[in-house]
């Protein structure tokens, strides 16, 4: 009986410590919330085989706040930051465009002044000038 209850005992004291020492991780695995953005690291998607467009040292304070249409064919620029919203423009590929803000997730609202009008594009679509593309085909 007392081997039973030393035994029991140890292995309490193993969860405890366990729990002490990984306690977040195991509390984050249990509670992890599907709709939690996470921080990626910079380089993730870095690939020297992707075409590039390339920003002088002039240009890089003035292009803060500017991205590109990393699209093959087009971009919608939509009313309303959902996919049900319509379509005001179709931006051709690595058309510039002006980050106003970043509306409802995964949607931001901006201003294109090659069609002089203001909507929400998907952000899997855009770039930050001087990034890495990932469709779109710079001219050569």
């Amino acid at each position: 009986m007392k081997k039973v209850l030393l035994g029991f005992l140890l292995v309490i004291a193993a969860l405890i410590g366990i729990a002490v020492w990984k306690g977040e991780d195991i509390i984050n695995a249990v509670f992890y919330d599907m709709d939690a953005t996470m921080d990626l690291p910079a380089n993730l998607y870095e690939d020297d085989s992707l075409p590039k467009v390339t920003r002088s040292k002039d240009d890089t304070e003035e292009d803060e706040d500017i991205y590109l249409a990393d699209v093959e064919e087009y971009l919608s620029l939509r009313d309303a930051p959902n996919a049900d919203s319509d379509v005001i423009a179709e931006i051709q590929p690595l058309t510039e465009m002006e980050l106003i803000s970043e509306a409802s997730y995964p949607y931001l609202l901006v201003y294109v002044p090659s069609v002089d009008k203001e909507g929400y594009v998907h952000r899997d679509y855009i770039v930050k000038k001087g990034d890495t593309l990932k469709r779109a085909k710079p001219e050569e």
